[in-house]
């Protein structure tokens, strides 16, 4: 069991899988989700001039999208475990979920998300964190009138937030430049909306539930860029604390995926063409990305004589895992075989 801190990160994991055959490969639904594509430099450039038009938008289509089964997650930040792991299973499959009537498919996967992250004799107040898939005055409402706190990253879901005003109010301003309105959701929660200048050409909206944090100047964002002779500057752009607090969290669950999908990579080794023998090896991939974390977290990965302070590698504690794994089943059932 793990003792979770009362900040609650929310965002999607993937269980990649292309279907060779048919539509689903087998599965009831799967999923597909865009991704930051890997560059592809001069070759891409090569596939665009060479590629028929048809090849050429299969091809697009297979590096910005991963198809597969689509988990919506909450993760524990202080240590990066996840947490609670919600099954996505289509338009149809979901429509019968707790919520879902009442709250609209994304609004209602948040509150599941977070209820089920609580145990019955926890009283706290949490914060919970998510990204533009989670937010909406909708769902911070919901949550807010749980006696919750909220901070909800707004995008496509603008219903009921002033997202044109607040776009057209900071249209030209520098970076660094946020506003901040004060409102009433239809349900009586008191809510803030956020814009936040992240550039001179982009401005970021979020929701929030007025305890959710102070929007004060907090901890700064170091902007990167190249100067004219080629060296690295570093310019600190302001932010209001409940932002700086939400971006330090806000990417746990992609090191979570990025330790178990490109470090671990269980999916990638262990091939298999059976659809729900993949879905358990990343189920595996999650435990053991989450035992790697708690080991890390409570300091038990070095030797107790090591003066380097270096983390050890997942796969390396994997296969410590494994040995001990069967080490002790030996153990129980036949003590002769490990003596």
């Amino acid at each position: 069991m793990i003792n979770a801190s009362k900040v609650k990160v929310i965002d999607e994991s993937m269980c990649a899988y292309r279907p060779r055959t048919t539509a689903t490969g087998g599965l009831p639904n799967i999923s597909f989700i865009k991704q930051k594509p890997e560059p592809l430099g001069e070759l891409f450039v090569v596939y665009f001039l060479v590629l028929p038009s048809l090849l050429l938008i299969i091809l697009l289509f297979y590096v910005f999208f991963v198809s597969g089964t689509e988990f919506k997650v909450l993760a524990h930040p202080v240590t990066g475990c996840l947490m609670v792991l919600e099954l996505q299973r289509g338009k149809a499959g979901m429509s019968t979920a707790q919520y879902q009537d009442s709250l609209g498919a994304t609004a209602a996967c948040t509150v599941r998300l977070l209820e089920s992250s609580i145990s019955d004799d926890d009283d706290r107040i949490h914060t919970v964190q998510g990204d533009a898939w989670f937010g909406s005055v909708r769902a911070a409402a919901a949550l807010g009138a749980k006696g919750h706190r909220v901070v909800l990253q707004v995008k496509n879901n603008k219903g009921l937030f002033p997202k044109d005003f607040i776009a057209d109010t900071l249209e030209g301003a520098p970076g660094g430049v946020h506003i901040v309105l004060k409102g009433q959701a239809p349900n009586g929660v008191d809510l803030l909306a956020i814009g936040y200048r992240y550039s001179t050409k982009t401005t970021l909206f979020f929701v929030a539930t007025v305890n959710a944090g102070s929007t004060t100047p907090g901890k700064p964002y170091e902007m990167k860029y190249m100067d004219d002779h080629g060296n690295v500057c570093v310019r600190l752009v302001e932010r209001p604390d409940i932002i700086s607090k939400f971006f330090q969290d806000s990417n746990s669950i992609d090191k979570h995926n990025q330790s178990r999908q490109f470090d671990l990579a269980l999916e990638k080794t262990w091939l298999t063409q059976d659809p729900y023998f993949h879905l358990c090896i990343t189920l595996i991939g999650m435990i053991v990305v989450n035992a790697w974390k708690l080991a890390d977290w409570y300091k038990i990965l070095n030797p107790l004589n090591s003066r380097v302070d270096t983390k050890m590698t997942i796969q390396k504690f994997s296969g410590a895992l494994c040995y001990q794994i069967v080490t002790n089943i030996l153990a129980f059932l036949s003590p002769s075989l490990v003596q």
